[in-house]
């Protein structure tokens, strides 16, 4: 706990001091050393921290949330349902101080694999952007690429943005191995939306995004299941990561509209989504996810 709301203790906004501090000062606590993923102004795009230079496992969370300004983020822990959430009508930050937290336990109980911290998830995937142009080779080096940032408590991603980002296999295999390790039911889901692993698809095989216990998250009314979250790292440190199914070819993307059955994709007024509030944008998401998935497209094909 001491970790989780010392995260979650301080805002987060991209390019601010609150994502630096927990890539800086406290992952940095792990034994050995942290690279960092820098451009060319020298500016931090990703943090990678290894326990396994042979695994082909890539573990990803972000460090930034949707907080546009620095500052001390005091947060409420309800001991009765053992729940973390806001009273003062800003963001709590689960989304994704959940993720984090849960990859630096995994690292910290040497669970193989390579553990990647994002910068900017949350303003456009800028850091995972960034690498999949600019460190293609080294990501194509991973079989799997699993990413911490989904709501809820049972999903294995298997399709978000624009495609299909894993095999059915391989999410039916990793929500069995949780499942049987926690006492929660985990089951593929075709209906994640965006995060990181979404821009790795054409060069990692496996791609998903699991469920870390946050609901209503970019909202005010945003909790996080604290008691979820330490059975759910209970699992993690269980799973038979390497040993999980590689089915999905990578260069061969299955079009999300062909899976859901359209034959006109629809269409999203970008400038009315933009002039929403981020309670205004977050309802309209979940009311209209295929008109946010075809806009998620279209931003990429820009």
């Amino acid at each position: 706990m001491k970790l989780l709301l010392e995260i979650l203790s301080m805002k987060r906004p991209h390019g601010g001091a609150g994502e630096r501090y927990v890539a800086e000062e406290i992952l940095t606590r792990l034994p050995g050393e942290l690279d960092v993923f820098s451009d060319l102004l020298g500016e931090p795009m990703a943090y990678v921290y290894t326990t396994d230079p042979k695994s082909q496992s890539l573990f990803v969370a972000h460090l930034d949330t949707m907080h546009r300004e620095d500052g001390d983020n005091p947060v409420v822990y309800d001991m009765e349902k053992d729940a973390l959430y806001k009273t003062d009508g800003t963001r709590l930050g689960a989304d994704d101080a959940a993720g984090c937290w849960l990859l630096y336990k995994m690292a910290e109980a040497r669970v193989p694999g390579k553990y990647l911290f994002t910068v900017g998830e949350e303003r456009g995937g800028v850091g995972a952007k960034w690498l999949a142009d600019n460190a293609a080779e080294w990501l194509s080096g991973f079989d799997r690429a699993i990413a911490f940032d989904r709501k809820g408590t049972s999903s294995v991603i298997t399709h978000q943005a624009w495609g299909r980002c894993c095999s059915d296999e391989f999410a039916t295999a990793l929500a069995l191995g949780l499942s049987t390790t926690m006492p929660h039911e985990f089951k593929p889901d075709s209906g994640g939306i965006y995060t990181d692993t979404a821009e790795f698809t054409e060069l990692v095989s496996e791609c998903t995004n699991i469920s870390v216990g946050y609901h209503k998250e970019h909202t005010a009314l945003e909790t996080l299941d604290v008691a979820y979250l330490k059975n759910l790292l209970a699992g993690c440190l269980l799973v038979d990561w390497e040993g999980l199914p590689t089915k999905r070819d990578s260069t061969k993307v299955e079009d999300i509209w062909d899976r859901w059955g359209f034959e006109d994709r629809p269409c999203a007024d970008l400038g009315a989504v933009m002039a929403m509030d981020d309670e205004g944008i977050y309802d309209w998401v979940y009311s209209n996810p295929e008109e946010a998935a075809e806009l998620i497209i279209s931003m990429k094909e820009v």
